[in-house]
């Protein structure tokens, strides 16, 4: 079994994430975020953590993070959004890699 190269990295400098290395837009917000749970490295981060790393900004409302995941996975497409995952009740959690795949 091989791992393939994550398909997710973050540009800092550039606020940006890059998906198969083609540049994706983040609002402040959803960088923040994005940054917490490549940190958590696989862990789930509960939403609580999240909301509160975010603190509160203007519209913040109960389900502001949901909101915000959901608009970063419509951003990452299909292979990279597989990586963001829900834990329901509880929160999210974004891999660092695909799950292994078999090589022939």
């Amino acid at each position: 079994m091989a791992t393939a190269p994550s398909p997710i990295s973050l540009d800092p400098g550039g606020q940006r994430m890059l998906v198969d290395g083609a540049p994706v837009a983040l609002t402040p917000l959803e960088f923040r975020l994005l940054t917490a749970l490549l940190r958590g490295n696989g862990r789930v981060i509960p939403r609580e953590d999240l909301r509160a790393g975010l603190g509160e900004w203007a519209g913040s409302r109960s389900r502001s993070v949901d909101l915000h995941i959901h608009r970063i996975r419509r951003k990452l497409g299909p292979r990279a959004a597989a990586l963001l995952t829900t834990e329901r009740g509880v929160g999210f959690s974004l891999r660092a890699t695909p799950a292994p795949v078999e090589s022939h």
